[in-house]
C-alpha cells in the first residue's frame, strides 16, 4: 500500500549541499491531525517523491516509477566518499587508503570508547 502525506504548506527555503542535493523545508499551513503526525513520523528516512505546485497539481504530474535512492551508494559507500571529498580539500599528503585507513580506526576507536 502506498502511503501519501497530502497537506497545503508553504515553501520555506532551500540549500544545496556540497554534493549539489538538496535540503528543503516547508510549513504546513493548517494544523496538522495526530494520524497525519503519525504518518510523517513512520515515513521519516524513507525515500520517496516530493511534488510541490502552486495549487495546479495534476494526477498526470504524479510519477509512475520509483524515486532513485541517494546515488545508489551503500552507508558504507558513503562513509568512504565524503571521507575522499575530505582528503581531497585538505590536500593531504598521503596516499588517500592509508588515511582513510587511520581515520577508520579513528572512528571506530571513539566509538568503542563510548561503550565503556
Amino acid at each position: 500500500m502506498r502511503k501519501t502525506i497530502q497537506i497545503p504548506v508553504t515553501f520555506d527555503r532551500a540549500a544545496r549541499k556540497k554534493d549539489k542535493s538538496v535540503t528543503m523545508a516547508f510549513t504546513s499551513n493548517l494544523e496538522v491531525t495526530t494520524g497525519d503526525f503519525m504518518l510523517m513520523d513512520e515515513l521519516l528516512q524513507s525515500e520517496g517523491w516530493l511534488l510541490f505546485s502552486t495549487n495546479e497539481l495534476q494526477e498526470t504530474d504524479i510519477p509512475a516509477e520509483q524515486a532513485q535512492s541517494r546515488e545508489g551508494k551503500t552507508k558504507g559507500q558513503r562513509f568512504r566518499s565524503i571521507h575522499f571529498l575530505i582528503w581531497q580539500k585538505l590536500r593531504i599528503d598521503e596516499p588517500f587508503d592509508a588515511w582513510y585507513d587511520r581515520q577508520f580506526e579513528r572512528v571506530m576507536d571513539k566509538l568503542k570508547e563510548r561503550l565503556d
